[in-house]
């Protein structure tokens, strides 16, 4: 109902929301999730299963003035984001991330959201070309800096086209190089057809 979570300054620790193991969290709504600077700063962090389906979450600065994470998963925690707006005021390379020595036993799936100055399919967070997206879910870039998390699939090949053209349920067909039917045809069942990098289609 767009009122505002935040946590007190003087905390020890400036997360604003924990949620243990064994335990399950259901995030709905327009409001806002917001972690104060001087410590920790972030705004969830998941030991247990977090799910958010909206929601606007910022993180704050450590103790030494440097970014944090957003939304943090360690332990088993397992994060699934459906839908929210992610603005990183402070251009955080880990928006999202996991535990360095929980990567294993940690899972973050991302099938919707708005994120700013991060990219989810292709980010930082975990090494180069770490990618959160759930399967059956691509990231569109929109007004320069922020990611949209859509369904849809990444096409290379004139055969990955026509599979992903014949699936209903996709919203989009990214294609990321030049496609050369020839002779053969698809049936197309989405009108989003995104063209990366000036790549075409041609017969």
């Amino acid at each position: 109902n767009g009122f505002n979570i935040t946590n007190k300054v003087e905390n020890t620790k400036t997360d604003v929301i924990v949620v243990e193991e064994g335990a399950q969290l259901t995030i709905e709504g327009e409001g806002n999730i917001t972690a104060v600077s001087g410590n920790d700063g972030y705004a969830v962090i998941a030991e247990g299963t977090v799910i958010i389906n909206g929601g606007t979450f910022q993180a704050g600065h450590d103790a030494a003035g440097k970014t944090n994470a957003v939304v943090y998963a360690r332990g088993n925690g397992k994060v699934t984001v459906n839908g929210g707006e992610f603005p990183n005021e402070y251009n955080s390379t880990f928006v999202l991330n996991k535990k360095d020595a929980d990567r294993a036993t940690t899972v973050i799936e991302v099938a919707g959201g708005r994120f700013y100055n991060f990219n989810p399919a292709n980010n930082a967070a975990e090494g180069a070309n770490t990618n959160f997206l759930k399967e059956g879910y691509v990231s569109l870039l929109e007004d320069g800096n922020v990611y949209v998390v859509v369904s849809g699939a990444n096409v290379t090949t004139v055969d990955e086209f026509k599979a992903a053209a014949a699936n209903a349920e996709l919203d989009y067909i990214v294609v990321g190089a030049d496609l050369d039917f020839g002779t053969s045809t698809a049936e197309i069942t989405t009108d989003k057809i995104v063209l990366g990098n000036g790549h075409k289609i041609q017969a």
